[in-house]
């Protein structure tokens, strides 16, 4: 097996290879596209010109999503502090948010004195769409941030908001930054750092939305749900809207236009907004989701790796984190090597599977994940010989 010289990522990882002085495509590619990716006063410009586009000319400049944790709190404030933009605040509630959490939420939202939407959907249908991600993917990750995608969307849409912003910090972003590689905040990157274009920002909506329906709807929504999906989290005529429109909600990281400091995000948080966090954060916790820890062990057990390695190695990429110092944070995580069981317990009560084994559901996760890997391999090579051929 091999590993990396630079960062922490081993040859089973997916689209991984390795150049001859042993340094992985993800390191390589990063290092190539970082000055543009982190050129944070140019990059903020861009931002700012897209803001005063849009300053005043609805009820509402930005939407942004709060969970109750230091990114999302982090971005609604500067928005509204530093960039004077009339902010929308909304929480996605789908069962996953820790009591601290909505009580940040609450100080956040009174202090800075912003209009805030909180969305429940529906029980049922959160059920059976975390039941689903569970016992194909052995996590419910793609279930929330789809969900979560889905309904920013349809808020953006419904109140006109002209931009979303999100939190996501540049180890989240570029975590997986490679040609290969489909996420729909990907999608989003080169469209952010390039001056407004109400086309290409169309069609870059049509194109995440594409990507999300083709695993979300097909594979995680039976076909019995599909239309209390539709109703509970992005109406069909939402769709149509976006085709007729001229101008759509784009989806802006808005971490690519200031550094990224964890510990100066708690403090401003803690002082100005009353907000109140772990007295000894760890680097890249997320304290604010209850099922965080189940999530991490079962993507490990499953894939062998973890959300939290892949960040940390996009730290060590860019350069704010060491490699031995990567390593001691990854080790610390317990949830990786010891079965976190109330957290698994709380997850599996979400989705209606509290009698089925976690040994099973890896076990099963792990199956299909190394079947659709080989079918999408062979599609590849079959794809690539047509081609060749022709």
């Amino acid at each position: 097996m091999k590993i990396c010289k630079k960062c922490l990522l081993s040859s089973p990882y997916p689209r991984i290879s390795f150049d001859e002085k042993g340094i992985c495509n993800f390191c390589n590619e990063i290092e190539a596209g970082k000055g543009r990716l982190l050129d944070y006063s140019r990059n903020e410009a861009v931002f700012r010109e897209k803001f005063d586009r849009v300053r005043g000319k609805y009820k509402y400049d930005v939407l942004i999503g709060v969970s109750g944790g230091k990114d999302g709190a982090y971005v609604a404030y500067q928005l509204k502090n530093k960039f004077k933009l009339r902010v929308l605040a909304y929480t996605n509630d789908l069962g996953l948010i820790t009591d601290r959490a909505r009580e940040n939420i609450h100080k956040l939202v009174k202090k800075l004195g912003v209009d805030h939407v909180f969305y429940k959907p529906r029980e049922s249908l959160i059920r059976k769409m975390f039941r689903n991600a569970v016992m194909l993917y052995g996590h419910p990750c793609f279930a929330c941030t789809s969900a979560h995608f889905l309904v920013g969307t349809r808020l953006a849409l419904e109140y006109k908001v002209p931009i979303r912003a999100h939190g996501r910090s540049p180890y989240q972003i570029l975590k997986d930054f490679s040609r290969g590689n489909i996420d729909f905040v990907r999608l989003n990157l080169d469209n952010n750092l390039l001056p407004y274009d109400a086309k290409r920002n169309r069609v870059v909506l049509e194109k995440t939305l594409e990507q999300i329906w083709g695993f979300f709807l097909d594979k995680l929504i039976v076909r019995v749900r599909r239309q209390e999906f539709f109703r509970e989290i992005f109406p069909r005529k939402l769709s149509r809207e976006i085709t007729q429109t001229n101008e759509v909600p784009e989806f802006l990281a808005y971490f690519l236009s200031e550094p990224y400091d964890e510990k100066a995000m708690f403090a401003l948080l803690e002082r100005e907004c009353g907000m109140v966090f772990p007295a000894t954060p760890k680097l890249l916790s997320h304290f604010d989701c209850v099922i965080h820890d189940a999530s991490n062990y079962l993507l490990n057990k499953v894939n062998g790796f973890s959300v939290l390695e892949q960040e940390l190695c996009a730290m060590v990429r860019l350069g704010a984190l060491s490699r031995e110092e990567a390593l001691k944070r990854l080790e610390a995580e317990a949830c990786l090597f010891k079965e976190p069981v109330d957290s698994l317990k709380t997850l599996k009560k979400m989705c209606g599977i509290e009698r089925i084994p976690t040994g099973s559901i890896v076990f099963n996760a792990k199956i299909i994940t190394k079947l659709s890997r080989r079918l999408k391999a062979l599609f590849k090579m079959l794809k690539f010989g047509f081609v060749k051929g022709n």
